[in-house]
């Protein structure tokens, strides 16, 4: 995974590596959707409401806070054929603890 880069996967290579957590762009059955952004997307969100639920909150709330806290959902690569990637960045000075998984 890229801890830094452009904005796009620019030049093909020049990004600083990191290590991370990666969902291919594939539904909630397993199936497989080329290219598509909107289910990639969908899944980073999906994913962002099951971590944050392990610090005490329950989905719903996640859900309501991502719909109204300044979240950044990029596309962040539609090069890595037939996988779409998306990105959901979250601030993590809303919370008012510290978010450490364990």
């Amino acid at each position: 995974m890229h801890f830094s880069q452009g904005d796009g996967e620019i030049s093909f290579c020049g990004a600083i590596e990191m290590s991370g957590f990666l969902e291919l762009d594939v539904d909630e059955s397993g199936q497989q959707h080329y290219l598509d952004a909107s289910v990639a997307y969908k899944r980073a969100v999906l994913n962002a409401i099951d971590y944050l639920s392990k610090f005490g909150y329950t989905k719903e709330q996640v859900y309501l806070l991502l719909s109204c806290c300044p979240c950044e959902g990029r596309i962040s690569g539609i090069v890595d054929a037939p996988n779409a990637v998306a990105t959901l960045a979250i601030p993590t000075a809303i919370f008012d603890q510290v978010l450490v998984s364990t």
